[in-house]
């Protein structure tokens, strides 16, 4: 395959590289760099072909993304509420740096893996185009009552003060976002996304210009809450997801010895 060229933030035209099967990205923040991510680390930055990536948010960067080492900066807020525009645009950005031919498994960064377990996953011919552990089998999407972002800046006041989350609402104003779809969603830390929807949800983000508190009349605030706002953009391409246990929440299960499950949730640093 003939090698193509890219134009990067370092103004520096680089080949592209060859085609590889996938990409791992944990998603964190600044408030996280000195704690989850020195603690829980994933040993290699490449699994059966797959590329490690850790990323995190400036919405002050100059350029559209930087890199240094395996850690990937992108010009976009650093909240929690602003999850949802910060992997999709991860998405975007990867796709405009690797030829991709699977998918991206996306993870938070509290977790402990098994990389033999990874690596089986990473290796799983087949994969549908949205895998994880369900939250919601709700095929016909409804708004309903979900109190967990404003419940987090409730007991996170402080966030509202960084300037590096670019939230521009009071914690008064905040309680606002109480109304999100119920839809059929994978929940959690750990979910895989092919190609094929990767690129469903960057059209669909850049319909809405990558306002995540856009309001829609019927279904609330469809994107404050990011694995949410993922299912529900899928749901809207007839893309439902794939029951897999990619993690557990189980202390009993840490050392993943009798699920299925790659990673454990630790829970910490809440």
């Amino acid at each position: 395959m003939d090698k193509k060229l890219l134009f990067i933030s370092n103004k520096k035209h680089v080949p592209l590289i060859d085609v590889i099967p996938g990409i791992i990205l944990i998603f964190s923040c600044h408030k996280y760099l000195n704690s989850r991510l020195k603690e829980f680390r994933l040993s290699k930055n490449e699994y059966s072909g797959w590329k490690v990536f850790i990323v995190i948010g400036d919405p002050f960067l100059e350029s559209e993304y930087s890199i240094n080492d395996n850690l990937i900066t992108i010009k976009c807020e650093d909240s929690y509420i602003h999850l949802t525009k910060k992997v999709i645009m991860a998405f975007k950005i990867i796709l405009k740096l690797f030829y991709i031919k699977e998918g991206i498994l996306r993870c938070g960064d509290d977790l402990i893996f098994n990389e033999k377990k990874l690596d089986f996953f990473l290796n799983k011919k087949n994969k549908a185009d949205y895998m994880g552990v369900i939250a919601s089998r709700n095929k016909t999407i409804k708004k309903g009552k979900n109190m967990f972002m404003v419940n987090y800046f409730n007991n996170h006041p402080n966030d509202l003060l960084e300037k590096i989350n670019g939230i521009n609402y009071t914690l008064e104003e905040m309680q606002q976002f109480n109304e999100v779809p119920n839809c059929n969603y994978a929940g959690g830390v750990v979910v895989y996304y092919s190609i094929n929807s990767c690129n469903k949800l960057i059209n669909h983000m850049e319909n809405i210009n990558w306002n995540v508190f856009t309001k829609n009349g019927k279904y609330g605030y469809p994107y404050i809450i990011e694995d949410i706002g993922l299912g529900f953009i899928l749901n809207n391409e007839n893309i439902y997801p794939v029951s897999y246990n990619l993690y557990s929440d189980n202390e009993y299960d840490k050392n993943n010895i009798i699920s299925d499950a790659f990673a454990f949730h630790t829970n910490k640093y809440k």
